[in-house]
């Protein structure tokens, strides 16, 4: 049908007949004929399928550009480049129902890379010298050196509901002698 098409649009240019030794351009009718006997009707159904596909292709561009628009939009309010993900989180929240390569292809498209997080400078340093890291084991699982020589800590999580009827938390903190199991101190 395409060939059609193309045949019936060739021969508009007054030309073109004499290209191929003709002294007139053939009618619509004729070039049918010879592309396996098409009807008119045929013609007209290939060119209303051809202008529906052309305005779909359109108002998907148009569906696009909106898309661009808003992952400019999430980028300006995050105030870096969130990934794929993230931002197809968000288009999702808008209403745009998309999957993450495609977020990915228009990414690219629009020449934005995401933002990687900084690492940890600690991470993979074979020596941990630096300031964070656990001090010496000194007590060797040896709690029972003498009274106030070991101490032990804890932090427990205490839920309770204040007279508001709203829950809170307490925070309890105590301190435990190991040799007498003694409780020397709390605080909450």
């Amino acid at each position: 049908m395409e060939m059609a098409e193309n045949c019936i649009e060739r021969f508009k240019n007054p030309a073109t007949p004499q290209m191929y030794g003709l002294t007139e351009a053939p009618s619509q009718k004729d070039v049918l004929t010879i592309f396996n006997n098409l009807s008119e009707s045929t013609l007209q159904s290939s060119r209303a399928r051809r202008k529906n596909q052309e305005e779909k292709l359109r108002q998907e561009a148009e569906e696009r550009l909106k898309i661009k628009e808003e992952i400019a939009n999430i980028v300006n309010k995050y105030g870096y480049v969130p990934g794929k993900k993230p931002i197809r989180r968000e288009l999702a929240m808008l209403g745009y129902q998309l999957s993450h390569k495609s977020v990915k292809k228009i990414m690219d498209e629009m020449h934005i890379v995401a933002s990687k997080p900084k690492k940890d400078p600690y991470k993979f340093q074979a020596t941990h010298n630096h300031p964070l890291t656990a001090p010496d084991n000194l007590v060797n699982q040896n709690f029972f050196v003498g009274p106030r020589q070991v101490l032990l800590t804890d932090i427990t999580y205490i839920n309770y509901q204040n007279e508001a009827g709203e829950e809170e938390v307490f925070y309890l903190c105590v301190f435990k002698d190991a040799f007498t199991a003694e409780i020397l101190g709390y605080e909450t």
